[in-house]
């Protein structure tokens, strides 16, 4: 390795394990998982407080609430109270109706999501409005498919014009075009990276009733005051570095090299924070783990991808209008193209098939849900251009054609496809890839399944009878360290109801600390209070309920606080890590055993050349 390639491979050495660590360990789409009203519920005429669970932290002051009754009428609501997942609002006493509460919220990732409640203060609601898994807006998924295609397209241009696009110079009649072409395709792929990130920030920031200022505003708090925000400013950063680079790259121009290193450089650290933007970083465990493999992801996706269009710009349109030019190209551009692409193919697998396993609980998952509906599309249309790859691999490269001829009993010299189409089935696959892009853009503008899941998940309250009373007790998250916890009791014995005055709770927790809480009424035969954050384990609730001239009842109930769903390997996580972890290390055997051959050819060759000069 030459001090050259040391010196930028100690750089690189550096500014991952930094961009690693200095990044925070999570972001996802933030989906409601439980509300007070509930979805389809009936609360007391003048209630004034309503809660909001989500399945992560939401940013408040770029998250909207409106909330409206039977007739459309808005009633006022403020944000009275936030604290991570959880947020609660504050409005006047309500009337009897049926009302509609919708929110928008962008949870620290950036993504935008929405849904409403419908619930009845008074009376039962019909219908209930509810969040559902409808896939993306049109809008976001425009946006990230262009984000990506660029992102692509600069990857693609980089790891081509050096290794193959420079021996197109050495077929005559073409010179360096395509190779000049492909550099101006990547300054240009970058400024619109660097364009569409913005727009993201932009468009992932509620609007509201205000003004663009307001707008533009409102999308800098979210930039420079929340996580998502500064990561996604770092990336912003880090993509302009690239563009700058790429836009001298493709000016005729001396050190042109220099500036190809420092694109790779900006890149990689751009990569390597926008794989903490999306769904990698989301998991509770293991997050660097996904992080690294989304990275490894679109890097891979990009060589195989990118690198195709690129060739389909700049090299096919030359080989349609001269004949003579297809076979000198075939061997020299496309050979040299061809081993890069299924090392990246093999990458794009692996580091796929993990991230499926870890975002899918399970196989049902893949068509219950958008996240899974598009993760099926994308295998399909991978493996469509897995097959056109696989005929092009044959035509490019001979020897691989005659396995596939013997078996099917075919004379020698058997293609299947001749030269003349080779041009159009290597546009297709550029096509079918393009599409796979897509396909990935909609993996990034909607939920996981597994985020999904938690949004479902609902626990069970406590219930027992006691005294006469119908008593229920249940426990839930308010924030990051606090938990709700909510006290319901009813008089069974109508005749000799008597009123509640008092209700507490003490905590006993599985390893012998505890509290004690004094609950609030926030509605007839309702109580709450918050306390400090339940760990995992059993804990004993032991409520007390005092009435007027009666006893002071006492309930035991005993809560269970379960670990994280992520806490262990899932089956189908289990299988792709193990599946991925293979093709791996197939990928390193093969690679190794090729450089093993070329160090001993070279050896053999040395040898040959220095004995005869020996012997003279």
């Amino acid at each position: 390795m030459s001090a050259r390639s040391r010196r930028w491979a100690t750089i690189s050495a550096l500014i991952v394990p930094i961009v690693l660590l200095a990044v925070p360990a999570a972001f996802a789409h933030s989906e409601l998982v439980r509300s007070d009203p509930s979805d389809g519920g009936t609360v007391a005429v003048g209630r004034s407080t309503f809660s909001l669970w989500f399945t992560e932290s939401v940013n408040p002051e770029t998250s909207g609430f409106d909330l409206r009754d039977d007739e459309g009428n808005v009633v006022d609501v403020i944000v009275s109270d936030t604290d991570g997942e959880f947020v609660e609002l504050q409005t006047e006493a309500l009337d009897e109706s049926v009302y509609v509460l919708g929110w928008r919220v962008v949870a620290l990732d950036g993504h935008p999501s929405n849904g409403a409640v419908t619930f009845g203060v008074g009376v039962r609601p019909p219908v209930t409005a509810g969040s559902a898994d409808d896939g993306p807006a049109l809008t976001d998924l425009a946006l990230d498919w262009i984000n990506l295609s660029a992102l692509m397209l600069v990857i693609g241009a980089l790891a081509v014009s050096g290794r193959v696009l420079t021996h197109a110079g050495d077929v005559a009649h073409v010179g360096r075009a395509p190779e000049r072409r492909a550099r101006r395709v990547a300054a240009g792929a970058g400024v619109i990276a660097v364009v569409m990130g913005g727009v993201i920030a932009l468009e992932r920031t509620p609007r509201g009733d205000g003004s663009l200022t307001d707008w533009v505003g409102s999308t800098w708090g979210t930039l420079s005051g929340t996580s998502w925000g500064l990561v996604w400013t770092g990336r912003e950063l880090a993509l302009l570095v690239m563009a700058a680079f790429l836009v001298l790259w493709a000016r005729p121009v001396e050190r042109r090299a220099l500036y190809a290193r420092g694109a790779i450089a900006a890149l990689s650290v751009a990569v390597l924070l926008d794989s903490f933007t999306g769904h990698a970083s989301t998991l509770p465990s293991r997050s660097l783990f996904a992080a690294a493999a989304s990275a490894t992801h679109l890097v891979g996706a990009g060589i195989w991808a990118g690198g195709l269009v690129i060739l389909v710009i700049c090299v096919v349109p030359l080989m349609r209008r001269n004949a003579d030019l297809r076979g000198p190209l075939l061997s020299t551009v496309w050979r040299r193209f061809s081993p890069m692409a299924a090392v990246a193919t093999v990458l794009v697998l692996a580091s796929g098939l993990y991230l499926a396993g870890r975002n899918l609980p399970g196989l049902s998952d893949v068509t219950g849900t958008s996240y899974g509906t598009a993760v099926s599309a994308k295998v399909l249309l991978l493996v469509g251009a897995l097959l056109l790859a696989g005929l092009n691999t044959m035509l490019v490269n001979p020897r691989f054609a005659v396995p596939v001829q013997r078996a099917m009993g075919m004379p020698a010299g058997w293609a299947p496809v001749s030269l003349r189409r080779f041009t159009t089935v290597v546009t297709v696959e550029a096509v079918v890839l393009v599409m796979a892009v897509g396909a990935a853009a909609w993996l990034a503008s909607v939920p996981t399944a597994r985020e999904i899941a938690e949004a479902q998940q609902v626990a069970a309250p406590q219930t027992t009878s006691a005294d006469g009373l119908f008593v229920t007790f249940e426990t839930v998250t308010a924030g990051e360290d606090q938990t709700r916890l909510i006290v319901r009791a009813s008089s069974t014995d109508k005749i000799d109801e008597q009123p509640i005055t008092d209700v507490g709770v003490a905590l006993a927790g599985p390893t012998g600390g505890g509290s004690s809480e004094t609950l609030t009424e926030t509605e007839p035969g309702r109580f709450e209070a918050q306390t400090a954050q339940l760990g995992q384990g059993d804990w004993l609730a032991t409520i007390t309920i005092t009435r007027v001239n009666l006893p002071l009842t006492t309930v035991p109930m005993v809560v269970t606080v379960a670990e994280p769903n992520d806490a262990h390997l899932s089956k189908l996580e289990l299988v792709s890590t193990v599946a991925a972890a293979v093709l791996l290390l197939g990928l390193g055997g093969v690679l190794g055993d090729i450089r093993r051959r070329r160090r001993e050819t070279g050896t053999e060759s040395t040898t040959a050349v220095a004995e005869p000069a020996q012997r003279r």
